[in-house]
């Protein structure tokens, strides 16, 4: 019979330690977004531009100073961040 600790690790490592949804395709999400119009696009295009550039130079400002054990979680609360702005900005202007 196998040992509880390696059922553990086969049951509960895809899950916890090797999660491939968490750690490659929750950054691509903004991309599984569907439109119908060409303006609503070009909006989604400028947001999803602006969120990408300023999340990246944001992250390089600091990211010397975080330590690499919450790098992840403060790099997606950056991204988090700008998207709720650029969110609002939009839904005030109406585009």
């Amino acid at each position: 019979m196998a040992d509880t600790k390696e059922i553990k690790r086969v049951l509960l490592g895809p899950l916890l330690d090797n999660n491939p949804i968490a750690l490659q395709v929750l950054g691509v999400c903004s991309a599984l977004a569907v439109t119908t119009k060409l303006e609503t696009a070009l909006v989604m295009t400028i947001a999803v531009t602006l969120v990408t550039a300023f999340s990246n130079f944001f992250i390089s400002l600091i990211r010397n100073y975080i330590p690499s054990s919450v790098r992840i979680i403060v790099q997606m609360a950056i991204i988090a961040s700008l998207v709720i702005v650029v969110d609002q900005v939009f839904t005030s202007v109406r585009l």
